[in-house]
């Protein structure tokens, strides 16, 4: 993990509507660590895995990392964290997955 935050990976469901909520409480440091947490893991894995349990490590969650980026970036001005997660979206996004690439790009 890139950051030392909580990081919630019983859906994705769940971990967008956590985000919103934390920047709705103004924990807008915390809900940075998180999406810097999940673009970790679509570094390494590919995805952002359903959990971190190994059988867990081949689903994915559902496609919401570019919401998440664009409502972290938005609310915080942070225009290191597109450029970080467009990098690694687009080396890991398969060809089939040009929706993320372009989500990513609108965020700026």
């Amino acid at each position: 993990m890139a950051m030392a935050v909580m990081l919630p990976l019983s859906d994705g469901r769940d971990t967008f509507w956590i985000l919103k909520g934390l920047l709705v409480s103004g924990m807008h440091q915390t809900a940075t660590g998180m999406v810097r947490n999940l673009v970790s893991l679509a570094a390494a894995h590919g995805h952002v895995p359903n959990g971190m349990r190994s059988y867990y490590l081949n689903r994915s969650q559902p496609p919401l990392l570019s919401a998440m980026v664009k409502l972290v970036a938005h609310a915080t001005g942070d225009q290191h964290l597109i450029a970080e997660a467009y990098s690694v979206c687009t080396a890991c996004c398969r060809p089939t997955d040009p929706w993320l690439t372009a989500a990513l790009r609108s965020c700026s």
